[in-house]
C-alpha cells in the first residue's frame, strides 16, 4: 500500500523524467500505442521489402537482473523523497540483485 502512494506521488516527476524513450511507465497506454503504431509501420508498402529488418530484444527475466546498488543509488539520485522507503524495502532483503515480484514500484525501478 505504501508503494502504491509513493508512486501516485512521484507520478509526475516519473514521468517527465523517463519521457520520451521510455513509454512502459508514467504513460497511460504507452506501451500499447507504440506497438500499434509499430504494426502500422511495418504493415506500409514501402516498408514491406527484403531488405527490413526487425530487431526485438528479449527481456527475459531483466527484473531479476537489476544491480540493487546501482537501483538505489538511481533512486536516491532522481526521486529523493522515495529513497528512504525503497532503501527499506530492498536493504533488509538479502538478495543483491532484482525488484521484488509484485512490488508496485517494480517497472518504475526496473526503468
Amino acid at each position: 500500500l505504501v508503494s502504491k502512494i509513493c508512486l501516485g506521488q512521484a507520478y509526475d516527476i516519473i514521468s517527465e523524467y523517463l519521457k520520451p524513450l521510455q513509454v512502459g511507465v508514467g504513460v497511460s497506454g504507452g506501451a500499447e500505442a507504440l506497438l500499434h503504431s509499430f504494426n502500422r509501420l511495418i504493415r506500409r508498402e514501402t516498408m514491406a521489402s527484403e531488405d527490413t529488418t526487425l530487431a526485438l530484444v528479449d527481456f527475459s527475466n531483466a527484473f531479476n537482473e537489476v544491480n540493487r546498488e546501482t537501483m538505489l543509488n538511481a533512486v536516491r539520485d532522481k526521486l529523493p523523497s522515495l529513497y528512504p522507503w525503497v532503501h527499506f524495502c530492498y536493504s533488509i532483503i538479502y538478495a543483491t540483485t532484482g525488484v521484488q515480484q509484485g512490488d508496485p514500484l517494480g517497472p518504475l525501478l526496473f526503468s
